[in-house]
């Protein structure tokens, strides 16, 4: 039921100020009061973006040794709904709690894409590892020879975060989200290349109390024996943007005199 009156006008009435500026300021002061649930709402559920980009992922990185490049975040839960409980009795023991009243978080849509001058080509790094340790005279030139170095592997991972009793000191992933095998042929037409790449219509819950790592595993950028890379290579301006959706809650209320003093709360138009 909505909470602000709003006077329908006939045809042809003549607009007051009072018309437009006395349901605006209704509506202004039931959101700043924290008064509309979201049963009041049109949308449900809202998006948000995650956005990475590097100006330079090249073979002088952990491909070198063809170990995987990755990217950790996590999503934490809006503050009001942070459940975290002390179980048994070892000091610092975690245990985080979930309820049908927790938003739900999606990972929807995920788009990557890096350049190449417009062009079928790998562009080449600035390192040269032949020995020397010398900038690579042949840096960010575009080769057309092959494209093997772009043949790459995409990963979302998650682990367990260590405050909640995670003790793997190695870091490694307890669960692959998707792992998705990128070809050199999509980055390689003439007339059209996949590149920016999107993947749509994902629709994976996410865990907010865990850790996720964005991972790219490009073995190729670096020339090993028996390649057909005759250079180093890079992705230069990689870009991924990660998309997700999630349940609309009520705005937080700012109130001292009641103990309510969310932190980090917009002091415009409110408080």
């Amino acid at each position: 039921m909505t909470k602000v009156t709003r006077t329908k006008l006939a045809r042809g009435t003549k607009i007051n100020p009072d018309h437009v500026h006395v349901p605006l300021s209704g509506i202004a002061s039931q959101i700043n009061a924290g008064n509309v649930d979201a049963v009041q709402l049109q949308q449900k559920q809202g998006t948000f973006r995650i956005n990475l980009n590097f100006a330079s992922i090249g073979a002088e990185g952990p491909f070198r040794t063809q170990d995987p490049w990755s990217v950790p975040f996590c999503l934490p839960p809006l503050q009001e709904y942070w459940d975290v409980t002390t179980v048994g009795a070892v000091v610092g023991s975690k245990q985080w709690n979930t309820n049908q009243d927790t938003p739900q978080i999606f990972l929807d849509e995920l788009s990557l894409g890096f350049d190449q001058k417009d062009s079928p080509a790998a562009i080449v790094s600035e390192g040269d590892f032949s020995g020397a340790g010398n900038i690579n005279t042949a840096m960010n030139a575009c080769d057309y020879s092959t494209l093997q170095a772009y043949d790459f592997t995409i990963s979302l991972v998650e682990k367990s975060q260590k405050f909640f009793g995670g003790t793997d000191e190695l870091y490694r992933a307890d669960r692959t989200i998707f792992s998705i095998p990128l070809e050199e042929v999509l980055f390689s037409g003439l007339e059209r290349r996949e590149n920016p790449l999107l993947l749509s219509d994902i629709n994976q819950a996410m865990n907010p109390y865990k850790t996720y790592a964005f991972v790219i595993h490009a073995p190729n950028l670096y020339k090993t024996t028996g390649m057909q890379d005759v250079n180093y290579y890079a992705f230069i301006s990689m870009t991924i943007s990660m998309k997700f959706r999630t349940d609309l809650v009520r705005r937080e209320e700012y109130d001292s005199g009641a103990g309510k003093t969310p932190q980090n709360f917009p002091t415009k138009d409110s408080h």
